[in-house]
Formats: structure tokens, sequence, C-alpha cells
């Protein structure tokens, strides 16, 4: 699977939303206009893999003091990494609806990957030997515990990053904002595709490879 690349305002290469390329993104201002409370400007970037466009919107204001500036994809809306090829089914369904929404709401998008997430780890202790030992209580605890079991431990720090451990996707809190970080979400995405991956894909290919083998080499060491 080809790397993804969130698409980023001014970012000089991301994975297009309409040929899913890697590719250099050719950038220019079209407008820009001020009020006195707010500066904005429209822009759009060219993918020179297919030459589709999409456009962007740059504002900045105050508030409280503060001077805040956001910027946002106007079109299309943004598209997700695609599920892993091994994802199960029904999370598969709400993995993909996470990335119908994540363009009008990443904190709705979040709270579905949070379920996804849950659901994974349901599957995992239901369907793999290895892991029994998962709980499917606490989704801190059971990424401990699928660490323990070969889990990459940068899939736990990734997680303390977005801090999944909590309900900020669904309740407001003070720890996190989600409303206009749709990176966050990315990374969710990217999360669930590679516990998949790592849990579920890689111990199929080491079965099947294993498989192949000369019945009378297999027994040896």
């Amino acid at each position: 699977m080809q790397k993804f690349v969130s698409p980023s305002f001014w970012q000089t290469a991301f994975t297009c939303p309409y040929c899913g390329v890697l590719a250099q993104m050719n950038w220019e201002c079209l407008y820009e206009g001020h009020t006195p409370d707010i500066n904005y400007s429209i822009h759009i970037a060219v993918c020179q893999a297919c030459f589709n466009y999409s456009l962007w919107q740059r504002y900045g204001f105050s508030q409280n003091g503060k001077s805040q500036l956001i910027t946002e994809i106007l079109y299309p809306k943004l598209s997700a990494i695609p599920p892993a090829e091994d994802m199960p089914e029904s999370i598969e369904a709400i993995y993909k609806e996470a990335s119908n929404v994540l363009g009008d709401s990443p904190r709705a998008a979040c709270a579905l990957l949070r379920l996804a997430l849950e659901e994974l780890i349901s599957y995992l202790k239901d369907n793999s030997e290895k892991c029994k030992s998962l709980k499917g209580k606490n989704i801190n605890e059971d990424i401990k515990e699928l660490v323990k079991l070969g889990l990459p431990t940068e899939v736990q720090k990734a997680l303390d990053i977005v801090r999944i451990t909590g309900n900020n996707a669904v309740h407001s809190t003070k720890e996190l904002d989600i409303n206009d970080n749709p990176e966050i979400a990315h990374k969710l995405f990217g999360i669930l595709n590679f516990i998949v991956q790592e849990m579920i894909t890689r111990p199929k290919e080491i079965d099947n490879c294993f498989k192949t083998m000369p019945e009378n080499s297999q027994g040896k060491r």
C-alpha cells in the first residue's frame, strides 16, 4: 500500500483526494480579502498526477485577545486512508462510515474510530488464540496487553498522543479539541490499519508461508 500523506494547507506534496496518488501539488492564491475583524484568502492546489484541484480557505481573527489562524479544505471533502485489506467486515463498515463524515466532522469521525478500535479489540479477543488475554473493557489496558503480545510500542505512544483513552471525541473537554483538527482522525485511521496489519495480516502471512514448506521440514529445528 502506498504511503498516505494527509492533505494540508500549502504542503508541497500529499495524497490526492481524487487519484489517491502521493503527488506534488502546485499552489496559487486566488483571492485575499480583509474586514475589520477577519483576514481571509482562497487558495487552489493542483495535483501534478491527475491535474484535479482542491480549494482551500485560510482566515485569521482575534478571539479573547488572542490571534487565531484557521486553514481548511473547502473542496473536495477530505478522504481517509483506505482500510487495510484484512480488516474484518464489521470493523471496515465503521471505518468507512468514519471516512465518509471526516470532511464534515472530525469529531464524529474520531468517535466512530474509537468504536472501531473497541470492536477490533473484541474481534482479536474472540478470533485469535494469541489474544485471548484481552479483556475488551479498557482500550488503554488492552493496547498495553497487545504490546506485550508483540505489537510495537509506537502504537501505544501514538494512542497516548491523540488521547483516545478518554472520551474526548464524544464529550467536550479541555484536554483535546478536535473539531477543527482532522490530523488526529487521520492518525487514528492509520493506527487501526497498523493494528490489523500487525495482528491479523502478518500472522496470516507467516502461517501461509509455513504451510507451503515441505511436510518433512516443518518439524525440523
